[in-house]
């Protein structure tokens, strides 16, 4: 006698063949979750990246200068931004007929040199783990007084 059950159809809903919905769920989840995290990442992390404002004096420590920002100095900005390295910047004016002794006492061994336009001095140091492999510093004549003086220092 032959099987009765062979020919019938099978009750109830065939057998699933492609992913749960706990799972399509969690991806559902897991992608909004990716596109926030893209979106709000350049703003969410900056305030670990920067640039952060910060005291000159401790800048222009850091840029190894043998010393502060000129009492003279006005409309000073000093920034740090922390990555995958370490830079900082350091801009301010002063009177014109006092940036070269500053440069010459602020960075006595840096090379430089000077034009029409200002002055550019620049100076490297051994890579290590605390201050900057290079300090770069650039002074631009704004007019017979004044001098904008703009510095960078980074670290590799």
């Amino acid at each position: 006698m032959q099987n009765s059950n062979a020919f019938k159809k099978p009750v109830g809903r065939p057998p699933r063949t492609g992913p749960s919905n706990t799972v399509m769920l969690l991806a559902g989840l897991g992608g909004t979750a990716l596109l926030l995290l893209m979106a709000l990442l350049p703003k969410g992390l900056g305030w670990l990246i920067g640039p952060h404002g910060e005291d000159c004096g401790t800048i222009l420590s850091w840029a190894n200068a043998s010393t502060s920002l000129p009492e003279t100095a006005r409309d000073a900005r000093c920034e740090r931004t922390v990555w995958q390295n370490t830079s900082v910047t350091a801009t301010f004016r002063m009177p014109r007929g006092e940036v070269a002794d500053w440069l010459r006492d602020a960075y006595p061994d840096a090379d430089g040199h000077d034009n029409d336009n200002g002055l550019f001095r620049t100076t490297g140091y051994p890579i290590e783990a605390k201050g900057p492999a290079a300090v770069d510093i650039t002074v631009t004549y704004e007019d017979g007084e004044t001098v904008l003086v703009e510095l960078s220092a980074y670290q590799v």
